[in-house]
């Protein structure tokens, strides 16, 4: 197999911080993508994608436990991979094969949060 190059995209604008400032600080993030490409390295921090979540995970295991998802009896939850298909089905998987990830936070929207009052 050939290894393929990736170049991180680098932006910074008013509306837009590409990679994300806290990229680091989320293992949502850096969990998955270390699953697809481990050794991707950060383009302002220059550590690896593996080397991020090490450092995450380490602080976390530190911290007082708050971070992460846990369940009703403080389990640590794990996060579901699938691929949602037509008419309710999906597939499950046990590895991460294509990421993306859906920020609905009313401070996401383009629109600067002009309309995030409950109807």
């Amino acid at each position: 197999q050939s290894e393929e190059q990736h170049t991180m995209i680098v932006m910074n604008t008013p509306a837009l911080q590409i990679p994300h400032p806290r990229m680091q600080e989320r293992e949502f993030v850096l969990k998955p993508l270390a699953e697809l490409n481990k050794e991707l390295v950060h383009p302002l921090t220059n550590q690896t994608v593996q080397d991020m979540l090490k450092n995450l995970l380490n602080e976390n295991s530190q911290s007082d436990g708050i971070e992460g998802s846990f369940t009703a009896n403080n389990t640590k939850e794990e996060a579901v991979r699938v691929l949602p298909l037509p008419r309710n089905r999906m597939i499950c998987f046990n590895e991460t094969i294509i990421m993306g990830i859906l920020n609905v936070t009313p401070d996401s929207f383009s629109d600067g949060g002009k309309h995030n009052k409950s109807i």
